[in-house]
Parts: structure tokens; C-alpha cells; sequence
């Protein structure tokens, strides 16, 4: 019973023993752990361009313990469309003086067992989003470190670029526009990529004036004159050395828009000289038919002028004399048709011979108007004219 009891002892103290080797083992083993110091880019970006760009990150080990340098360190990543990590790049620690290799390169730091691991991976669209770590390989066991995410890697080509002039298509490669109204519209839009991965830019180069709007939309509006040039950029994950830049040209068809705008001070005063003297031409020019239309309407009333209605009385009076025959009349009736006949409101009855009476009745007779009376002492006075020519004719006859 004591021998059996003293087996038991022995067994439960080797079991002790071993236990604490254990124990003991794998502290040493968890000193030799690869301690990854949360990898962190070397550049904080919000993306990176495919094919442009490298991503760089930088990782910190934390090694103790002997024989680590026997030890190798490799960095996995596993895409979007992998269902596992695959191997990127390895790291030999009793190399880490500075030696650069493909991916992946170390060297010492001023601590003690402290080695800072670069990474380098080239952006491209595999790997955007994708998850990265280092794993340690110890004898059979593998320690990996924390995951980290890679940011968002886009292609610019996958990039749509739109423009709209007054809400016309146009095409970056020939983004010209003639447009018949003063004001002009540009919509600047980029389809396919999230708003805060990309930049635009418009620039008028006349003013040269810049507007500028996180993607997706842009929008600018201006009046031109002529001929004006715009200048649209627009840039992807803050990347101004590779952008996508072109000019629109945009032309204006009215020709009278913007030209009296931009006109000299002399020309204005040209210009006012010129309206000014067309305008006092006209102005004379219309005095002058006036004063023409005035005195034709005014001399036809007075003897002589000319006009219809003293036309019509001298036709009257030359048809007369020409069908009459001279009168013999005797002195006194002479006398009597040479005296002037004094007219008034109420007439005054005038002895004369029958033949006098027939040549004064007519035109008494036709006098209803002032005009008409001054018409009537006009041919008053050629009759008497006419009268004394004959009497003349028989002075001479008589002597």
C-alpha cells in the first residue's frame, strides 16, 4: 500500500514537471511571436489609381528569444474574389539591413529585436478593398497578425464623362458649340465613380475664372460674347499629376450681341454725330414741303398765280373776248366803265347799257363767297380794259 501510494506521488510530480515544461515552452515561444504594429499606409489616401499608383505600407516587428533569424516572415493578401490568402511577399529576418527585394523589404530599427517591414504593392483593381497580413511560421504553428483592408482602387477609364451646352451632348474630343442666345449652360457630369473618389474642375479662360465641385455633377452658367474657351478637368483620388483635361469651345452666332458693349467712347460719338445729322436733314427737308404746301394753297388766292382756279377764270375770260366783237360805246359810257365799282355788303345797282349789264350780270351772278368777289372785281377789270381798247381804235380813226 505505502509502494503503491509512493507510485502515485512520483506520477502526479513527473506530471507536474511536465506541465510546467510545457508552460514554460511556450512562453518562450509566445517571446519569439511576431508582433505586427497595426500595418499602416505610408500615404493616407482616400483611393489609388490602377496602373498609376503604388500602395505602401509599413509594419513593425516585435521579435525575443533565440534562433528567430532562422525564422522567415511572409505577407499574404486575399482579394475580393479569393477565398483565401495567397502569399504577396516574404521576409528574411537576418537580412533586414537594408536589402530591397520585390514587394517586400526590412531593416533594423534602433531598438533591440524591433524590425520595420515596407510593403509595396502596386494598385491595381484586384486588389482594391483586399485584405492584407504577416504570418510567422514557428516549427508547426503559424501566428498571423491583425487583418487590415486595402483602399478603394479604381481605373480611370471606367470613368464617363459627359457634357451638356444648353442641354446639348457633346464630345470631349470635339466639344465645340455655336449657340444663337447670349447665355450658355455647361453641365460637367462623371458617371461610374463615387462622388468623393473624384474632382472637377472648369476654368473660363477669358475671365479666367475657375469653379470647382466634388464629382458628380458641375454646373456653370455665364453669358458669352463671340468666342469663348472653357477648360474642364477633372481628377481621380487626388492625383492632379494624372487628370483628364480638355477644352470646349463655344461660339456665339448673333453678331449684334456683345458689339455695342464693347464699343469705344469715340464711337459712340461718332455713331451720336451721325443719327444726329441724319435726324436734322429729315427735319429740314420736311420745313421746307411745308412752307411749299403754304404757299401754294395761299398765292392761288391773289391774281396771277398759278393754280386751277384762276386758269379756269382766265380760260373764261380769254373765251369771251375771243367771241365777242368790239362795242362802239360814246365817251360817256367810257367814262362810266372806267370808274372803279365800289362793292360792299349791299350792292349798289349801277346804270349801264344793256350790253354792259349782260357782261357784268354773269359774273354777279356766280359771286356767292369773299373768294368769289375778289374773282369777280378781277374780271371787272378786264373788261374794262377790254372796253377802252376799242375806244382807242376809234380816236384814231377819227383823226
Amino acid at each position: 500500500l505505502n509502494m503503491e501510494m509512493a507510485v502515485v506521488k512520483v506520477l502526479k510530480l513527473f506530471s507536474m514537471i511536465v506541465c510546467i515544461g510545457v508552460l514554460l515552452s511556450e512562453a518562450s515561444q509566445k517571446q519569439q511571436v511576431i508582433y505586427l504594429k497595426d500595418i499602416e499606409t505610408k500615404h493616407s489616401k482616400a483611393c489609388y489609381l490602377h496602373n498609376k499608383e503604388n500602395v505602401e505600407y509599413i509594419s513593425d516587428i516585435y521579435t525575443s528569444g533565440d534562433n528567430i533569424c532562422s525564422q522567415n516572415i511572409k505577407y499574404e493578401i486575399k482579394s475580393q474574389t479569393d477565398c483565401e490568402y495567397k502569399p504577396f511577399c516574404y521576409i528574411h529576418i537576418d537580412k533586414c539591413h537594408g536589402y530591397r527585394k520585390a514587394h517586400c523589404y526590412c531593416h533594423e530599427t534602433t531598438f533591440d529585436k524591433i524590425f520595420s517591414v515596407t510593403i509595396d504593392i502596386e494598385a491595381v483593381k484586384n486588389f482594391s478593398k483586399a485584405l492584407i497580413r504577416g504570418t510567422w511560421t514557428l516549427e508547426d504553428k503559424q501566428i498571423h497578425s491583425e487583418e487590415r483592408v486595402l483602399p478603394p482602387i479604381i481605373d480611370s477609364s471606367d470613368a464617363k464623362i459627359l457634357v451638356y451646352i444648353n442641354a446639348k451632348l457633346k464630345n470631349q474630343t470635339q466639344c465645340q458649340e455655336t449657340i444663337d442666345i447670349a447665355n450658355v449652360f455647361i453641365n460637367f457630369i462623371i458617371l461610374n465613380v463615387k462622388p468623393e473618389f473624384c474632382h472637377l474642375k472648369l476654368k473660363d479662360l477669358h475671365h479666367n475664372y475657375t469653379v470647382e465641385n466634388m464629382c458628380s455633377v458641375l454646373m456653370y452658367s455665364t453669358a458669352i460674347k463671340e468666342t469663348r474657351v472653357f477648360e474642364l478637368t477633372v481628377s481621380f483620388c487626388n492625383n492632379t499629376e494624372n487628370k483628364i483635361s480638355f477644352t470646349c469651345h463655344i461660339h456665339n452666332n448673333a453678331p449684334t450681341i456683345g458689339k455695342t458693349q464693347t464699343i469705344s467712347t469715340d464711337n459712340w460719338q461718332v455713331l451720336c454725330l451721325v443719327s444726329f445729322g441724319i435726324n436734322f436733314l429729315l427735319i429740314i427737308v420736311v420745313i421746307i414741303m411745308c412752307i411749299r404746301c403754304c404757299r401754294k394753297k395761299n398765292f392761288g388766292r391773289f391774281p396771277g398765280a398759278p393754280g386751277k382756279s384762276t386758269g379756269v377764270r382766265m380760260k373764261y375770260v380769254i373765251n369771251r373776248s375771243d367771241t365777242e366783237e368790239p362795242v362802239e360805246m360814246d365817251p360817256l359810257q367810257t367814262e362810266q366803265t372806267e370808274q372803279p365799282i365800289n362793292r360792299s355788303d349791299t350792292e349798289e345797282q349801277v346804270e349801264m347799257d344793256p350790253l354792259q349789264t349782260e357782261q357784268t350780270e354773269q359774273p354777279i351772278n356766280r359771286s356767292h363767297t369773299g373768294e368769289e368777289e375778289e374773282e369777280q372785281e378781277e374780271m371787272d377789270t378786264l373788261h374794262t380794259e377790254q372796253t377802252e381798247q376799242p375806244n382807242a381804235n376809234d380816236e384814231d380813226d377819227s383823226l
